[in-house]
């Protein structure tokens, strides 16, 4: 690879003001100040006695105290020729050679000069490390001493002036400027780089012939060039203008007009043809950036009077003096003047290229640019009836990084906005829908070409939902529906024979959600009718006489009473009453008392309850358990066990009891598991099954039809049970996972897609009986829906996958599988408020 040439040698106080940079952007005399004055020393080749001198003059010039181990003790404000700090992202385009002394610090390199790299980096930090030693003994000395600065210019080793202005001279005399398209980098650096006062004094029109040729070079160029470079060029611009000023202010007046052309022809209102997007950018960044510059005061006063004319909105604060603000005002008033022109997709093609380019630069303002530009094509009347508008359409929102929050700021306010009419927005939800620029936005999204207000809303909700904004509370529906929601998750979850009907209260409320997503306003309205009904239906069912078997709390206070008799009675007589125990830790403690309670009075009444009971599965499983700790000696608990199995033991006592009655209990067990019977709850599995298939129902519609393998088995559960909660889960599960399927791959804060699949495959092999098998699949449901929420939602994953640990929690510590029920419905519920914005996000 060739190597470039040096750059040109600097006078005196070019060298001087390139080390006053240097050190005030590095924050004082540091690690970064000192590897960047040693490559300054190189490129420049410069001996260390003279480096030191001019360490010296600026130190005597602002008054540097330096404190120990090269830094300063209090912040220093840079002095007025500074220019701003920029920064940007790095591009594939040529640059020239790389120096220390380049205004910006960092610098991206590929892969394959790594290995390069470092070992520059260890030669460079040898050679600072030097230079460290030897300067800090100068520079502390000499700033201490602090003699007048001309003194100390007089006494530093001199720079040959003579020799430096030959030098430039020389260089204006042999460069010879190709076309300005040709121009690379290097050779505009090098250009700009002889173009100091002594070019202006001896050649005064061949340089500022070279100073214009190479601003045209440079508006064509400027966003492709290196972020380090272009600091370091806008440096050399600004000199070359004040050296020129400092001879003929007429001509620097000239060079400034040349800079700023396209900007002017802007204000001018000239044809957008006759302007590149690149140049545009270019000139107005110089006019946001006047304030940052010390140019002569009929320059500076002829930019600002620019800048006043360039266009600002009251939805923006005003143009401040920022370089690469001024570029984003100036590319937008092209985009306004295009819109007017009326200009064809290979201007809006170049345009946007450029302002894409800008946004890699810098991201936040070239999104706003964009999002503006995009704002000023939906106002125009004939934006989607035109081929021309529809081409700026589609070209401008290709280029928009949509997953930035400015431009779903933008997004949502043009649902908002009466200026812009439904015909367009609809074009562009279409575009949007087409070329899936947002992961999780349902594919059946669309907007009528008439819409009114309200069902601009619901779309605008639908984005918001997709982007993890909050929804329009204002109409009716979302203020009923979020305080239903409220009302549930504030009440304790309900224990015993209401948890599953409170759980088909929080199904109802998920598929209100669902439907109201996707736009099924009147469904969704139905589904919450419904869940207030089975509120009410909740509510008669728990003020029955007995509160304590209702709400499961009559298995805290068996155990509670554990060594007060009279009070176990009551509450054996209380259970026998209300007909039996409620879950299975009321079944277990049943089977417990009748197997090896105490007192011998207590024992006996539980084996009288047990007896007179009807088949229950759940005491026959107690039994189960408790046989292994009972004396096989207890004849009543052998009466029970004949009784309840309808099998003869052995005698009380005898060696073959235990064995015997162990087998009758499982042999019952497995009979009694094979019977269909609806469980006591009333009709709560089948408004399950309902408000599941309600979701199920939005899903379809939002996913598409399932692969036939995919399909729920018929035989999940038994043809007797006309509506199955478990086969609706099963579906919706599916359902979920065919969406999960199709989003990128993201932050996974709750677990991988396989190991989601692996879980739900894992829960349904330990199931027994339908009403587990709705628990799995209905726990699974829960785990793909945060799993979607946390790829679509970023920002609510951490939410997402606390819903989750909570529930899986819960589930360890449910008494029974109805509240195990209960709470996942209730952590699915709040797993839809997080999507629509309702719930709080964990901090």
């Amino acid at each position: 690879m060739t190597q470039a040439p040096p750059r040109p040698m600097l006078d005196q106080r070019a060298l001087i003001e390139r080390v006053r940079h240097i050190i005030f952007q590095a924050g004082g005399i540091n690690s970064a100040s000192r590897a960047r004055l040693a490559a300054l020393a190189s490129a420049h080749q410069l001996t260390m006695p003279q480096l030191a001198a001019l360490i010296r003059a600026v130190g005597a010039a602002e008054e540097i105290e330096p404190a120990s181990g090269w830094s300063v003790s209090a912040p220093m404000a840079p002095p007025a020729r500074v220019s701003v700090p920029l920064t940007a992202a790095p591009t594939t385009h040529p640059a020239p050679p790389q120096a220390a002394d380049d205004l910006a610090p960092a610098v991206t390199v590929t892969r394959t000069h790594a290995s390069h790299l470092r070992i520059a980096a260890i030669v460079m930090l040898a050679l600072s490390a030097l230079l460290a030693m030897r300067l800090l003994i100068i520079v502390v000395g000499a700033i201490q001493r602090t003699p007048p600065r001309d003194a100390i210019v007089q006494q530093a080793p001199a720079l040959d002036a003579t020799a430096i202005t030959a030098s430039a001279a020389a260089g204006l005399q042999s460069l010879t400027l190709p076309d300005a398209a040709a121009l690379d980098s290097r050779e505009l650096f090098q250009a700009l780089s002889n173009l100091d006062q002594h070019a202006f004094a001896a050649q005064p029109q061949a340089a500022q012939a070279i100073f214009e040729r190479a601003v045209a070079a440079l508006a064509e160029q400027w966003l492709t060039l290196e972020p380090d470079l272009v600091e370091d060029i806008t440096v050399l611009l600004r000199d070359a203008i004040a050296a020129a000023g400092q001879h003929d202010l007429p001509r620097a007046v000239e060079m400034t007009d040349a800079l700023l052309e396209p900007a002017q022809q802007l204000v001018a209102e000239a044809p957008a043809q006759s302007l590149t997007p690149s140049a545009v950018a270019f000139a107005t960044a110089w006019a946001g950036a006047v304030d940052t510059l010390r140019l002569p005061p009929e320059v500076e006063r002829r930019v600002r009077a620019l800048r006043t004319t360039l266009p600002r909105e009251s939805t923006r604060r005003p143009i401040e003096a920022d370089f690469w603000r001024g570029a984003s005002v100036g590319l937008e008033r092209m985009a306004l003047q295009m819109v007017e022109q009326e200009a064809g997709a290979a201007a809006w093609e170049r345009w946007s290229q450029t302002a894409q380019a800008f946004a890699r630069i810098q991201p936040k303002e070239g999104v706003i640019t964009l999002a503006r530009a995009l704002t000023h094509v939906l106002r125009d009347k004939n934006a989607s009836r035109t081929a021309a508008g529809r081409q700026a359409l589609s070209i401008v929102a290709q280029r928009i990084d949509w997953r930035a929050d400015d431009a779903i700021d933008a997004l949502l306010r043009w649902f908002e906005d009466p200026s812009i009419s439904s015909e367009h927005l609809a074009f562009l939800v279409r575009e949007l829908v087409e070329s899936r620029a947002l992961p999780g936005l349902p594919a059946d999204t669309r907007l009528d070409a008439d819409a009114d207000a309200e069902a601009r809303t619901r779309v605008r909700d639908a984005f918001a939902l997709t982007v993890g904004r909050p929804l329009r509370a204002t109409d009716a529906f979302a203020l009923r529906w979020r305080r239903a929601t409220d009302d549930l998750l504030a009440a304790t979850p309900a224990r015993g024979a209401t948890a599953a009907r409170q759980a088909a209260v929080a199904a109802y409320l998920c598929a209100a959600a669902a439907q109201r997503v996707v736009g099924q306003d009147d469904d969704a309205e139905r589904a919450v009718d419904l869940a207030l009904a089975a509120v009410d239906a909740s509510d008669a069912l728990a003020a029955s006489p007995s509160d304590v078997i209702r709400t499961g709390r009559w298995g805290e206070l068996f155990l509670a009473a554990r060594r007060d008799e009279q009070a176990r009675l009551e509450l054996l007589y209380l259970l026998m009453n209300e007909g039996g125990p409620s879950t299975q830790l009321e079944a277990d403690l049943l089977a417990e008392t009748a197997a090896f309670g105490a007192p011998r009075s207590v024992q006996q009444l539980a084996q009288r309850i047990i007896i007179d009971l009807p088949d229950d599965l759940r005491i026959v499983d107690g039994l189960l358990k408790a046989l292994p700790l009972a004396a096989s000696s207890n004849d009543g608990l052998s009466e029970v066990i004949e009784r309840k199995t309808a099998r003869r033991l052995p005698q009380a006592g005898d060696d073959g009891w235990r064995d015997a009655a162990q087998q009758a209990l499982a042999e019952r067990w497995l009979e009694l598991q094979s019977v269909t019977q609806r469980p006591p709850f009333g009709e709560a599995p089948s408004m399950l099954a309902d408000a599941y298939e309600l979701s199920t129902a939005q899903m379809r519609a939002s996913v598409g039809a399932l692969p036939e393998a995919w399909a729920a088995p018929q035989d999940l559960v038994p043809e007797a049970v006309a509506q199955d909660p478990a086969r609706a889960a099963a579906e919706l599960w599916n359902l979920w996972r065919r969406r999960a399927e199709r989003l990128p791959e993201g932050l996974i804060a709750i677990a991988p897609l396989a190991e989601l699949v692996a879980r739900r495959s894992g829960r349904l092999a330990l199931a027994r009986g339908p009403v587990q098998r709705f628990a799995a699949e209905q726990a699974s449901v829960a785990e793909l829906i945060a799993y979607a929420t946390a790829i679509e939602q970023p920002v609510r994953a951490e939410s997402a996958a606390s819903i989750i640990a909570s529930m899986r929690a819960e589930a360890r510590s449910a008494a029974s599988v109805y509240e195990q029920i209960n709470r996942n419905e209730r952590s699915i519920l709040r797993l839809w408020r997080l999507r629509l914005g309702f719930e709080e996000q964990t901090q």
